[in-house]
């Protein structure tokens, strides 16, 4: 579906593995860089990465994430896992809702330096969600340069995966000097990210997005609430 993975990683790390939010949060920051960079490489040899838009971009990505990360690792857990629970419900009704882009649409004809203004306060804020919350951000980034900066959809794709191939292990850097990502975990969490990216490539092929999508934004229902839940004491 174009997105790292970190709304999934970390709910099933934080609920299923019990893991603390903050080590769930380093880890899956760690596994969605090495999805987005095997997937950047492809996109890259096919051409269809814009470098220069991408590096403009995440001057201020790179900045909103090392911010975050370094807030969150002095919030308490339970405040992190209340705003991941937000931003899954608002994930889920995104997904289930879903209004594809028209690359047509007339308000894309120009770019005017309102729009790369508003553009790079938009990578801004899909860095600091990145580093807070362990996801790659790609929800906000693509719209943001479809919508706003004119970019063709697939262009906006494959750029999104080079931003978050920086993005993420730029903010998971400093969930690893706070002692919270162990190699172990590291090395599970990367290998199965980089196998379920080749295994839902060709899933994706056989069925529709649509359902695809209908489908994790139920999940996604069902993992808000249980880390809402958990978050304010209700399940431990």
């Amino acid at each position: 579906m174009g997105l790292g993975g970190g709304f999934l990683i970390v709910p099933l790390f934080v609920i299923v593995l019990n893991l603390p939010i903050h080590v769930a949060v380093g880890l899956s920051l760690a596994s969605v860089a090495a999805t987005a960079f095997s997937s950047f490489i492809i996109y890259a040899l096919r051409r269809l990465v814009n470098f220069k838009l991408g590096l403009f971009l995440e001057a201020s990505t790179v900045i909103g994430a090392l911010i975050s990360s370094n807030i969150a690792i002095y919030l308490k857990g339970e405040i992190i896992e209340v705003i991941f629970a937000v931003v899954l419900f608002y994930t889920a009704y995104k997904m289930f809702k879903h209004t594809p882009i028209h690359e047509d649409d007339p308000k894309m004809k120009s770019i005017s330096s309102g729009r790369w203004i508003l553009g790079s306060l938009g990578a801004f804020a899909a860095g600091f969600a990145s580093g807070m919350l362990g996801i790659g951000g790609g929800l906000l980034k693509v719209p943001i340069m479809v919508l706003v900066l004119s970019t063709p959809m697939r262009t906006a794709i494959a750029t999104s995966m080079f931003m978050i191939s920086i993005t993420a292990p730029t903010a998971a850097s400093t969930y690893v000097l706070h002692g919270l990502v162990s190699p172990d975990l590291l090395l599970a969490g990367v290998i199965g990210a980089a196998a379920g990216a080749q295994a839902g490539s060709r899933v994706s092929l056989r069925t529709g997005t649509r359902i695809l999508r209908k489908i994790f934004s139920l999940l996604l229902v069902v993992f808000a609430a249980m880390m809402l839940f958990k978050g304010l004491g209700l399940l431990s």
